[in-house]
């Protein structure tokens, strides 16, 4: 059932990129930062489709120009190994099905991303560096322990899909944010 979730949701994002224009994402460098990203493009989703999935962080951090799309899910990770974070092309990161507790403040250094996926681990708050993430169409957060969805969410203007189904939010709240995100799908797991 979750492998076709999965499936699912890729094909949502596949399909609404395929309808965005492409942007181009740029930022300055920063001094407290050596990871500089580059005036380039983001792909469509047909292009992005196109691209090669990588799954282990050895293999991306021997091409990191070339990684789009990389899904370590599933390998018990605790957290976010810092490669990850030097992957600035990387437009998908899956890192569902693992133990990870806490999303680091370098996050916000994936400005490309346009889908995260978080699906089924152990984290308690989304970091307010993850709202730099413009680019983002796509927020798995469901089945982790978060009790609240941060304001900030209801900035991400790209933002067209929100699941944070089965987390320890109230339906009151989860009602509340789906209303203030009234231009994005939002999932949070209770019947209307």
């Amino acid at each position: 059932m979750k492998k076709w979730l999965f499936v699912c949701a890729l094909c949502t994002i596949f399909a609404q990129s395929a309808l965005a224009q492409n942007e181009t994402a740029t930022a300055a460098p920063d001094d407290k930062s050596d990871i500089v990203i580059p005036d380039s493009p983001l792909l469509n989703g047909m292009q992005l489709e196109r691209e090669k999935w990588y799954y282990s962080i050895e293999e991306a951090v021997a091409n990191p120009e070339k990684v789009y799309k990389l899904a370590l899910r599933g390998q018990k990770l605790k957290s976010i190994p810092a490669e990850v974070f030097y992957l600035t092309n990387l437009q998908t990161l899956d890192l569902s099905e693992n133990r990870i507790e806490d999303i680091p403040a370098e996050i916000g250094n994936l400005r490309r991303l346009q889908m995260l996926n978080f699906f089924d681990n152990k984290i308690k708050v989304l970091p307010p560096e993850m709202q730099e993430l413009g680019n983002l169409q796509s927020l798995y957060v469901a089945n982790n322990r978060l009790t609240e969805v941060p304001a900030w969410v209801g900035g991400m203007g790209k933002l067209r899909y929100f699941n944070f189904a089965y987390n320890r939010i109230t339906r009151l709240e989860a009602e509340a944010v789906e209303r203030a995100l009234y231009k994005t799908k939002v999932d949070h797991g209770f019947t209307k």
